[in-house]
């Protein structure tokens, strides 16, 4: 076994004990998450692999036969899942409709949100009318469940079947967030996630990101660098850095320009991408960037988490018949 070759006996050890004990418990203790980013630097990724071939043992499968109806263009779905495969990302482009996007921006008018000044949080009753001087704005998950327009996305079969089939089995749905960053010069662009990073909450995980206003070069576009969700891709000059923000000048030395994807597009352009990969979102230098992200992952093992009372949103959605339904919905019931 790969992993073998770089974990020795007694992190290979840990690795196991502590999937077994989740497995057991459900439950993540404190250290789950920095062990999960440990194995990860040292083993180059491998230990994920190890993990998510571990977790598909006892793990439903999901093969709705409803996936052509849905947001992604049925003729999309092999391509997508091909591309997210190989290179780590699929650009749907336009592919929400602008009613959807109304009805999330409209219902952001009447939720409580977080804004950030200074990389100071505050809680705000309802979307400030003044902006300057603001980092970002972010809507925490009880509150976006509030939207009709977001729990159809959530429920959607087309995003449900893609993430099963990259998971290869029945998909968890383990975050949802939306967020408005602004051009800020005085903003923390680590804090804001403005610097290439990878992320590490869970094993493995597909995410779908929605831009709620036109994004072009100026205002944040997503960025990506090529096939770095694959394991064996990260160069070990930054892995021994940790779970750090890395510069573009580090990324740059190690990765050609080509590798670098910037995606530009309308209200309604939906991505798909799996966030092991560095991203990043590109510092705005005018405007402000309106996204929602929704998380699907193999389980929840890894970063602890805030088990949300979710089902009376959810419950409409028993009607529809999602196969797996307490599985998928499971830290949401």
């Amino acid at each position: 076994m790969i992993l073998e070759e770089f974990l020795n006996e007694k992190q290979f050890k840990e690795l196991k004990q502590q999937l077994n004990d989740f497995s057991k418990h459900k439950k993540n203790v404190d250290n789950s998450v920095h062990l999960l980013i440990k194995w990860f630097c040292i083993s180059n990724g491998y230990s994920n692999d190890y993990l998510h071939s571990h977790i598909l043992y006892n793990t439903p499968k999901y093969s709705s036969e409803n996936h052509k109806f849905g947001v992604i263009p049925q003729k999309k779905i092999d391509e997508a899942l091909t591309s997210l495969r190989t290179f780590g990302y699929f650009n749907f482009g336009t592919v929400i409709t602008k009613d959807t996007i109304a009805c999330i921006n409209d219902s952001f008018n009447h939720m409580k949100c977080m804004q950030i000044r200074k990389g100071i949080n505050n809680e705000c009753l309802h979307l400030p009318k003044g902006t300057k001087g603001l980092d970002r704005i972010f809507f925490k998950e009880d509150q976006l469940l509030k939207s009709p327009a977001i729990l159809d996305l959530l429920s959607d079969r087309s995003i449900l079947y893609l993430a099963s089939q990259y998971l290869g089995c029945a998909p968890i749905l383990s975050n949802i967030a939306s967020w408005i960053s602004f051009y800020n010069p005085e903003v923390n662009h680590s804090a804001a996630a403005q610097l290439f990073h990878f992320d590490m909450d869970r094993i493995k995980w597909v995410k779908f990101f929605i831009y709620l206003n036109d994004v072009d070069e100026k205002n944040g576009p997503h960025c990506v660098v090529k096939k770095t969700h694959l394991s064996g891709s990260h160069p070990k000059e930054i892995r021994e850095m940790g779970y750090a923000r890395i510069s573009d000048k580090k990324i740059s030395k190690f990765f050609p320009s080509d590798d670098i994807i910037e995606f530009v597009g309308k209200a309604g352009t939906l991505i798909a991408v799996d966030t092991r990969a560095y991203h990043k979102g590109k510092i705005l230098k005018n405007g402000s960037r309106r996204i929602f992200q929704m998380e699907f992952a193999d389980s929840l093992f890894g970063g602890q988490f805030e088990k949300i009372n979710g089902r009376s949103f959810l419950a409409p959605f028993k009607t529809k018949n999602i196969e797996n339904f307490n599985h998928i919905y499971q830290k949401y019931l």
